[in-house]
């Protein structure tokens, strides 16, 4: 896996084909993008001074893409994160977007082949992390994979701990901004209460949240 300021990425493509067009991703996979998303809202936490950091998190077009956000935004949520989900969009958009915002992360492999994607992160300085702050993320990326049964257990338990707020695919709606689906608000207490969902802080989005538990419990 290449973990370039540019961006981390590899072949996602559960076959390992570069060319696969099929969305689904493994288990190791999904776990890498949990701990990135971990590593990320511990370090945008740190620099931004919040507690509940707002982070933007959109994809491009790839088709494994959808996958990888739907792993990063149970891990987000269980940290207490407060997410803007935009969908597909581009980068220069989920960019300028997130200058009012704390961060953002951006799944994408630009260029390369339909099997690969990656993961852009950012502050809300208009731009990826430089290569020093990179540093700093990769450091702790690494150091939290080096034991692999420490890993499977920490995505276990977060699995079992995000299941009873996602036993069933849950439809959030927002009031939605003209730029390609970028909400303009959270939804409120009101709302969520309305919709029977509990156990969630404020999250704006409009897409269909998945449990994992078909690819990550045993």
């Amino acid at each position: 896996m290449i973990l370039s300021a540019s961006g981390w990425r590899k072949v996602f493509a559960a076959s390992g084909d570069e060319q696969d067009k099929n969305p689904e991703i493994t288990d190791t996979d999904r776990s890498i993008a949990v701990i990135a998303a971990d590593v990320f809202f511990d370090y945008i936490s740190k620099v931004s001074g919040q507690e509940a950091p707002v982070i933007a998190l959109g994809i491009d077009a790839r088709p494994t893409g959808p996958a990888l956000a739907d792993a990063m935004i149970h891990a987000l949520v269980k940290k207490g994160a407060i997410l803007q989900y935009s969908a597909v969009t581009s980068a220069p958009e989920i960019m300028a977007y997130a200058k009012k915002l704390d961060g953002f992360i951006y799944i994408s492999a630009s260029h390369n082949p339909v099997g690969h994607n990656g993961i852009k992160f950012g502050t809300n300085d208009g731009g990826v992390l430089s290569g020093t702050e990179n540093a700093k993320l990769v450091e702790d990326f690494l150091a939290r994979l080096k034991d692999d049964a420490g890993v499977a257990e920490a995505v276990k338990k977060l699995i079992h701990a995000l299941l009873p707020s996602f036993r069933q695919y849950i439809r959030l709606k927002t009031v939605l901004s003209t730029m390609h689906f970028l909400p303009t608000k959270p939804l409120q207490t009101k709302q969520l209460q309305a919709l029977k969902i509990k156990n969630i802080r404020q999250i704006s989005l409009e897409c269909w949240i998945q449990p994992l538990q078909k690819n990550l419990l045993v």
